[in-house]
């Protein structure tokens, strides 16, 4: 709300370059989809040939989730349709007549429509105005549309209204088109999104930016502790606190700031890297959240892109700089469990033992490692059944397979292994340089980077 503010006041000079906004309009409509119930129905129409624009894609982005709330704001008690439509349309002369804020030329047409109960006449003329509102108190700021209002036509465009009481509503944003030869270079399309397997503390209190983000978080392959709550989030933490890779929590939030909640944090666990989200600069800028240890700073509203390759620079960074990485071990021999606990820890990695495969899908899903080292065969669950699960469940998880032989060959036990997805395999007993060689491989971290 603060940023809105900002926005809104201090009319501040945004980065623009060109853009394609089919792909913010896709990213903010996956977000809104988490967050509408089953009763409203969105329905798209997007030309994908459309045109880029000069904008700032992070005001475009702000444009969509406004007017998209604001259209389920107006249906949330009887359910309807929320329609959502991109193409182009050229504005000529005589059309520029008639909306002096548009010159003539190629725009880009976004329509944001609703079936809900309309607008009063009486109150049309008003709706763009700073703070006004007909939501209750706590419902809504007043400021929503005003900042649509000054977005669009900062970037030299215009924004209509249609409405009738009873018949819905649709807003009609016009941006404008630039030319495709000038700046195609410039443009350049999305690379592929980076993504993991780590556990992550995510923390906000506003609940339904906890589940569009924890649906952002999950989709890239993270597993997502949610709490709407900082105190609750400690709570969490200190009941397990080698249980979480990563924590990301807002700033501004009752009880104890995210700030105050990274300061606490970092006295029961030294090493956890954390992401800072703030929609207000001034409150926290990134000197400051660098200073008191925070690892990641993040401007809202967040987008995956942004959030994802910020998670994987933090992450990759801390592996780098020698923070643990963390190995389960199974098997049923105490001793290889001891020898396999001593070769890791002794090159700075956490280790976690199981003495058979039950035990140790049941430890990987309540706390995912980075590696698994597993033996072939045990009781309980022995490991090739313990493989085969591990990748169905996890396709992503990273195996080494050992085995000292068996009723069948040692070649056939690791071979088969080696098909399901175990990423390297050994034969009992394991030449331990053998052995770190792959893991560093694999994970990284360890004492081997610290320098």
């Amino acid at each position: 709300m603060v940023q809105q503010i900002l926005t809104f006041s201090q009319k501040t000079e945004k980065e623009k370059k060109p853009i394609s906004v089919q792909s913010v309009l896709k990213e903010a409509m996956n977000l809104l989809r988490t967050s509408l119930p089953s009763t409203i129905e969105i329905r798209q129409d997007i030309d994908e040939d459309c045109g880029p624009v000069m904008a700032d894609p992070t005001q475009i982005h702000e444009i969509i989730m406004n007017l998209g709330t604001n259209a389920y704001h107006a249906m949330r008690e009887k359910g309807g349709v929320l329609g959502i439509t991109l193409r182009q349309e050229k504005i000529g002369s005589d059309d520029s007549k008639y909306d002096p804020n548009l010159h003539p030329g190629p725009y880009l047409k976004l329509i944001v429509e609703d079936t809900g109960h309309g607008i009063d006449t009486n109150i049309m003329e008003k709706i763009f105005d700073p703070y006004f509102t007909t939501k209750g108190v706590g419902e809504g700021t007043g400021i929503g549309l005003s900042v649509v209002h000054g977005i669009v036509m900062d970037h030299g465009g215009d924004i209509r209204v249609y409405s009738e009481t009873g018949q819905g509503t649709a807003f009609h944003v016009y941006l404008p088109l630039i030319e495709t030869g000038s700046v195609e270079q410039e443009i350049i399309s999305a690379g592929p999104v980076p993504t993991g397997t780590e556990r992550i503390l995510f923390v906000d209190d506003e609940e339904q930016i906890v589940q569009m983000v924890q649906q952002i978080l999950e989709s890239l392959g993270y597993h997502v502790t949610p709490r709407t709550s900082s105190v609750e989030a400690l709570e969490a933490f200190m009941a397990k606190p080698d249980g979480f890779d990563l924590i990301i929590t807002d700033m501004t939030m009752p009880n104890m700031t995210g700030a105050e909640l990274a300061l606490r944090l970092l006295k029961i666990r030294s090493d956890i890297p954390i992401i800072l989200c703030t929609g207000f600069s001034e409150l926290m800028d990134e000197n400051k959240a660098n200073a008191i240890g925070i690892r990641g700073y993040v401007m809202k509203p967040v987008i995956r892109d942004k959030i994802a390759g910020i998670i994987r620079e933090v992450l990759d960074g801390c592996r780098e700089k020698g923070i643990m990485a963390r190995i389960l071990t199974i098997d049923d021999d105490v001793q290889v469990l001891d020898m396999l606990r001593q070769t890791s820890e002794h090159e700075g990695y956490e280790v976690v033992d199981a003495p058979n495969g039950k035990e140790g899908i049941r430890l990987y899903r309540e706390n995912p490692a980075d590696l698994i080292i597993t033996d072939i065969i045990m009781p309980e669950k022995e490991g090739i059944k313990t493989i085969m699960e591990l990748k169905q469940n996890f396709p992503d998880v990273k195996i080494i397979a050992i085995s000292g032989g068996g009723r069948i060959s040692l070649e056939g036990y690791l071979s088969m292994a080696s098909k399901l997805g175990a990423r390297y395999t050994f034969s009992k007993p394991v030449e331990r340089e053998e052995l770190l060689a792959a893991v560093r491989e694999l994970i990284g971290g360890g004492k081997m980077n610290i320098e």
